[in-house]
Parts: structure tokens; sequence; C-alpha cells
């Protein structure tokens, strides 16, 4: 199975978007703590309105039956005044009575606009003041419930990246490959005898199919005479000596060295 090139970009992802799955949940679990609390608050604040609102009903209903009972004592006292029995007994007067007559209608009146006026300008006004009171209520536990959580934009996960990996093995795989042909033909490569080997070695046992005649050729008396005294390397240096039944050679060998 091939190595993921992109396995920490998406283990960072998935990272990112546990933290915020955790964080989602942990906001919703607290919104709720929240709701309920709100929902517990508007609902006292709506019992609290409509107790209220009873209250001021019942005030005015309890305005309505003292002005009632004023206005019973009132008529009691008008129909139990002398000057009214005198005036229903006899006599032909038209005004009798008239000035009690009037004094019974004054208070009727006054008591009828208390009763008008508490079950209308003045229970709507308290209704305003009662109902204002209720939205503000309701406002500062919705300030307080606050927004509910959004599970926000998406994460997005990086595709999986196999055939770089792939490319990857495969390269290092052709590096230590080629790193062992270079070891094996080092091992097989033959070494290269150095100048003074070349000097050194025995050519006694060499022998060629061209019938070539075998020189020796003494190079450490070259080398000697020439840093002794300066002998010219164009001539060569042939111990006569070991050459047996060939003739002698009287052209001379140009020796590179």
């Amino acid at each position: 199975m091939c190595v993921d090139a992109n396995a920490s970009a998406r283990h960072a992802a998935k990272q990112r978007w546990m933290e915020k799955d955790a964080k989602y949940r942990s906001e919703s679990l607290k919104f709720f703590n929240r709701e309920a609390q709100a929902v517990r608050k508007k609902g006292e604040n709506t019992r609290g309105y409509s107790i209220e609102i009873s209250n001021d009903l019942e005030r005015a209903r309890y305005v309505q039956g003292q002005a009632l009972k004023a206005y019973e004592k009132g008529f009691i006292s008008y129909q139990t005044n002398k000057g009214t029995a005198l005036a229903k007994q006899a006599g032909r007067s038209r005004t009798a009575g008239r000035a009690s007559m009037l004094g019974l209608l004054r208070s009727q009146g006054t008591l009828e606009s208390s009763v008008r006026n508490e079950f209308g300008i003045n229970m709507q006004r308290r209704y305003r003041a009662r109902l204002a009171k209720l939205q503000n209520q309701q406002a500062q536990a919705r300030n307080t419930l606050g927004v509910k959580p959004e599970y926000g934009a998406p994460v997005l996960m990086p595709p999986s990246d196999r055939l770089s990996g792939a490319l990857s093995i495969a390269s290092q795989i052709a590096g230590i490959v080629s790193g062992f042909k270079e070891l094996g033909a080092a091992q097989k490569t033959p070494q290269v005898p150095s100048f003074g080997e070349l000097v050194d070695a025995d050519l006694s046992g060499f022998t060629s199919s061209l019938n070539i005649p075998r020189y020796d050729f003494d190079f450490s008396n070259a080398f000697s005479q020439s840093f002794s005294s300066g002998i010219d390397f164009n001539q060569s240096f042939i111990n006569s000596t070991s050459l047996t039944g060939i003739a002698p050679i009287s052209s001379s060998y140009n020796i590179q060295f």
C-alpha cells in the first residue's frame, strides 16, 4: 500500500473538524440551558403582566363599587331631607326641593365620571405601562439567551495523494539499486598498476607468438645515468649481454615515459 503524501494535511483537517464539532456541541448545550432559563423567565414575566392587568381591573371595579355606594348614601340623604318631605306633602311651589335634587345630580355625575375615567383612560394608561414593562422584560430575557450557535463553514478535506508517495518510494529503491550496482562494478574493475610496478615487473616468463626479440632494458641504470651525467633519453639502453642468437640492431628505440 502506497504512502499518502497528504496524510498529515488530512489528519490536521480531521483534527480541526473534531475541534469544531466539539465546540459546536458545547455551545449548543450552553444555549439549551440558557433557553430553558429564558423560557422560565418569559413565563414569569407573562404571569406578572397578567396579575398586574387583573389588579388594574379589580381596582376599577372597586372604584365603581365605591361610587355606587356613595350614590346610594346621597340618594338616601336626599330622600330623608325635611325640605324634600315638605315639598312632596302639600303646596303648589314648583321649586320646592330643587336644591336638594341638584345636589344629588351633581354628586351622581361626579361619581359616574370617576368610574368612567377609571375604566377608560386610567386603565388604558396602566395597560400601556404594563405592556411596555412586559416587552422590556421579554427583550432582556431574549438578550440573555443570546444567538443560537451555528455549525459554521465546512472543513475542507485535502485529497489523498498516493502517486507522490509511490514515486518517492520508487526513487529511493532506484537509488539503492544504483548504489549496489556501482559497488559491484567497483569490485569487478581491475586495478591499474602504477608506473613503478610496470617498471619493476618481471617479464622473464613473457612469450609472444610474433617472434619479437626480447630485450632487457636497464631502466635503473638509465635513470641513474640520466640524472648524473645528462644522458639523452632518445638513445636506447639495452643490455647486450642478454641478447643470444640475435644480430645487433643498429637502429635506436625511442622510449616514451
